[in-house]
Order: structure tokens, then sequence, then C-alpha cells
């Protein structure tokens, strides 16, 4: 009797051993899930403001994410942790925003990292975004006197762009300058203090906020 009930204890402690593996196992594998990883830009009047943003798929209670971006091939530029509390709900949405001012045709990746409540970590694909590498294009240019010592220079931009207009009495010395660092499309100039009766050259520049320029 006393040999089979050591048999039994045995067998019955193998048994909640190998419970207690497979609870592990099950709860190791349960990372947290996600969907839809997009990421969207615009520009804005210093640089490329590009939005990502992610969808936590599962019911977990995620407990912290992590949002990095790249700028030259690795991901070692890493923000501040998006610390989220939101036990057992379905389809969290975790977003962030980047503003950048990098030359066009640059390459800018974001990813995600995420963790819930029992430690399980899971990451997102990296999805990049290629910053404009197009110069904007200048139309109606036009020179306005307004008097004996002033005119106004306009012209407009198919996108927003900053405003330059160089000026002086030769073409090969153009020593003077107004500008305005204002992203716009419709681009206004007044030149004031000029001389009387003295023929001016100007030429003008439009910048995009990725830096591509047009003279």
């Amino acid at each position: 009797m006393v040999i089979k009930m050591k048999k039994k204890q045995i067998i019955s402690i193998g048994s909640m051993f190998l419970a207690i593996v497979l609870m592990l196992a099950i709860t190791t594998m349960a990372l947290p899930g996600w969907n839809q990883l997009a990421n969207n830009a615009s520009n804005s009047g210093t640089g490329s403001i590009v939005n990502w943003t992610v969808n936590i798929s599962d019911a977990t209670d995620l407990n912290g994410s992590i949002f990095a971006h790249n700028m030259s091939g690795t991901m070692t530029n890493i923000t501040d942790s998006i610390m989220t509390h939101d036990p057992v709900v379905l389809d969290i949405l975790i977003n962030y925003t980047l503003l950048i001012t990098l030359e066009g045709g640059s390459n800018i990746c974001g990813q995600f990292w995420f963790n819930n409540s029992a430690g399980n970590e899971n990451q997102t694909d990296q999805s990049c975004f290629t910053v404009e590498s197009t110069a904007p294009t200048i139309s109606d240019i036009a020179n306005i006197p307004i008097s004996d010592t002033s005119a106004t220079i306009t012209w407009t931009t198919n996108e927003i762009a900053n405003t330059t207009v160089r000026y002086g009495t030769a073409t090969g010395s153009l020593t003077l300058t107004s500008e305005t660092n204002d992203a716009i499309t419709s681009h206004t100039r007044t030149l004031t203090n000029l001389n009387r009766l003295t023929n001016y050259f100007y030429t003008v520049t439009s910048c995009d906020p990725s830096g591509n320029c047009i003279t």
C-alpha cells in the first residue's frame, strides 16, 4: 500500500508539473496582436509632418509602447515611451507624429514596440516614408512699381514654399535680399529705398519644406 501511494503521488506531481509547464508556454506565446500599421504625411512651413498609427487588434492589457524611427537605415533613434493602460479592450489605436526636416529623397521608417502586463512583447513591421524630392514650379512673375523708390515683386508656386527676392543694380551683383520663411503659394515682396531713375535686376527663389528649391 505504501509503495502504491508513492507511485500515485509521483504521477500526481508529474501531472501538476506538466500542467504548469503548459500554462507557462501558453502565457509566453500570448503576444499582443496588431494590424493596420500606416503612415501619412503633409508639409508644413518647417518640414514634413509624418504620422504613424497602429491598431492593437487583440483584447489585451496593453502596458506600454515605444515608437522608434530611423534616418540612416537602422532603428537607432528611439522616442519617449508612449504608455497606455487600457485593460481588455479591442482596437486600441496608437499614434506618433514626427516633424522631420530632411533633404528631398530621404527615407524615414517608423516602428512600434509594445507589451502587455504579462510582459509579452511584440513589434510591428517598419512603415516607411520618402521625403518629397521635386522642387516647386514658379509662374506668373510680375513686378509692380509702387512709387519712384519702391516696387512689389509677385509670383506663384504650385506648392507651399518660402519667398526670396535677390536684387541689385547689376546682373552679377544681386547683393540685396528680401525674404520670408512663410510657407505659401502666392508670394509677394515689396522692395523699398530704391534709387530713383535706376534699373534694378532681380531673381526670385522658392524652397518647399523638404528643401527643394527653384530660382
